[in-house]
């Protein structure tokens, strides 16, 4: 067989496993659509990032989110000015993007594994517990990260040698940014790895161009915030809060101080167990229970990542020499290794992001060699998992579904760990075929989750019943838009009514009369309330409706 026979029968293959890649997300996205679209918009950011498209189509409203990450909002008020006003678009985006991303991420595996070992990379990637719920939920976790790995494919393929991938480095990571705010982190593995591969006129220009390009294109869009907002101190403030980790969050039902919270709920993010379960639990994988499968992958892993970290090891200090300038760096290793555990949560999470930067940059400057096997991919997924794991540890809010932020780094991996094992064992054995052991694996997982998915996913959630009183409200009082209306989920309420609806929290009040004072100063003519349980007794204003947890009331 000639050469060029060969190479036509790679490229086929390799186009097998993008269809067959493709084909499984679209079609485990459009479940996951479709099921969303039935029970309704998940939580509450959601509501805000609709109530801004609805702003940005022109149809009135509140500006008082305005400040958040603006792209998806952005792009879905886009089909709100063609008459397609529905929370349905917003899934729908989140899922074609995040369709990409896996597409995307396929594509960077591919660069440094095989075509069956980057197609079972994606699928686990696809198949992690605290991704799947939320790949059509209209968040912006997940476009985010989607878009980062795009960000992250550029510039690798970039500095390989196709220099106009590196026009797109910058641009892709500004619209990461608008997405989500924190995905600025990203610079952290980009910068290790244009440093790692040694920079150069040619990519330095790439790269520059693409800045000012985005700077140019950006600029009427801050103009535009700018002028909807009147100044940035809402954004800066945002900035501030998670540059310094302010302790004010201690009032935040989600605040958790736990530094490992992340780490110990790392089985339950792979995959949870048993089949049946809450939507609670689906959303919030912490609350559940690991699955047996996700133990195996870590035990697994785990394995071939020691053994990798052990052969390159081995192999490396045969090579080193031993001289001032190693005895250095050797040294230098230590000491930003003691800084950090000793600043780790008593300074702001740049200086620990910014230690562990440099640790991977000399830990792969002592590493690298000719019988070495450690790469700057490794290094660049390391940096980039451990920047944001230190900083949502940190960070006094914890959230499970954060870990998205995270969950292309662990798919890489979960995947080197098998891909080592895997080859170890077929050294010692020739004749094994891993191709269907990869294949095997990554199905067993996508099932498991997928099954566990529809075994968590209710008929309805109860944002729908706010939706219901909503429709009550606007056939009841045809005056409604001129009413003050409050309610302790006013976010979802300003979505179904379409107008500003103001929020009022009982909990923050010593008793329900204090509480009820405070909407007749503010002139309520209604408080809808969905938390409280009980119901609070309000002096001055009277239950009109009930939709199961969801209470209208209305003054006297």
């Amino acid at each position: 067989m000639n050469e060029g026979n060969v190479s036509q029968k790679l490229r086929g293959l390799s186009h097998n496993y993008v269809f067959g890649l493709v084909l499984i997300t679209l079609a485990i996205t459009s479940y996951v659509l479709s099921v969303q679209i039935r029970i309704g918009v998940p939580y509450w950011d959601v509501f805000n990032f609709l109530n801004n498209a609805w702003y940005f189509a022109g149809g009135g409203g509140t500006v008082g989110t305005i400040f958040l990450p603006p792209l998806l909002s952005l792009l879905t008020s886009l089909f709100f000015r063609w008459g397609l006003v529905s929370s349905g678009v917003i899934f729908a985006l989140g899922a074609v993007i995040f369709v990409t991303g896996v597409l995307g991420l396929y594509y960077l595996f591919k660069i440094r594994f095989s075509e069956v070992q980057s197609f079972a990379g994606s699928l686990i990637f696809l198949s992690l517990a605290v991704l799947m719920p939320w790949s059509a939920s209209g968040g912006i976790d997940l476009p985010a990260v989607s878009i980062s790995i795009w960000a992250v494919y550029f510039l690798v393929k970039g500095m390989e040698g196709q220099d106009k991938l590196l026009y797109l480095v910058v641009p892709m990571l500004a619209l990461a940014v608008l997405t989500r705010y924190t995905a600025g982190l990203l610079a952290v593995p980009l910068i290790l790895y244009y440093l790692m591969k040694g920079y150069s006129f040619r990519t330095l220009k790439g790269i520059s161009v693409g800045f000012l390009v985005t700077i140019i294109l950006a600029s009427p869009l801050v103009w535009y915030f700018y002028t909807k907002m009147g100044n940035f101190d809402m954004i800066y403030t945002l900035l501030l809060v998670t540059v310094t980790t302010s302790p004010a969050a201690v009032d935040d039902v989600a605040y958790n101080p736990n530094l490992l919270f992340y780490l110990q709920n790392l089985p339950n993010y792979i995959s949870l167990a048993p089949l049946q379960g809450s939507y609670a639990q689906l959303l919030n994988p912490s609350r559940g229970h690991p699955s047996v499968l996700a133990y195996c992958m870590i035990i697994i892993s785990g394995a071939g990542i020691l053994m990798y970290i052990y052969r390159g090891l081995k192999f490396r200090i045969g090579d080193l020499e031993i001289n001032k300038t190693g005895i250095f760096k050797i040294g230098f290793f230590g000491f930003l290794t003691i800084t950090f555990f000793l600043t780790f949560n008593h300074t702001s999470y740049l200086v620990s992001v910014a230690i562990v930067f440099l640790l991977c940059y000399l830990a792969y400057n002592l590493l690298r060699g000719r019988s070495s096997k450690y790469g700057a991919m490794d290094f660049m997924f390391l940096s980039w998992f451990l920047s944001y794991l230190i900083f949502h540890s940190i960070l006094p809010i914890k959230v499970d579904r954060y870990f998205i932020t995270m969950a292309p780094a662990l798919a890489y991996f979960l995947l080197l760990g098998l891909s080592e094992l895997l080859g170890g064992l077929k050294l010692k054995k020739p004749s094994l075929n891993s191709k269907w052991i990869y294949l095997a694996i990554s199905i067993v997982l996508l099932i498991s989750t997928a099954a566990t998915f529809a075994g968590h996913t209710p008929k309805k959630v109860f944002v729908l019943y706010i939706e219901d009183a909503g429709d009550w409200i606007v056939q009841q009082d045809p005056q409604y838009m001129d009413k003050v209306i409050f309610s302790d989920y006013s976010s979802a309420l300003s979505w179904y009514l379409k107008k500003e609806v103001k929020g009022g929290f009982p909990r923050f009040f010593k008793t329900p009369s204090e509480f009820a004072q405070f909407l007749k100063s503010q002139k309520a003519d209604y408080y809808v309330d969905s938390l409280s349980d009980p119901k609070p007794d309000l002096p001055g204003y009277h239950p009109v409706k009930t939709f199961q947890m969801v209470t209208i009331y209305q003054k006297d």
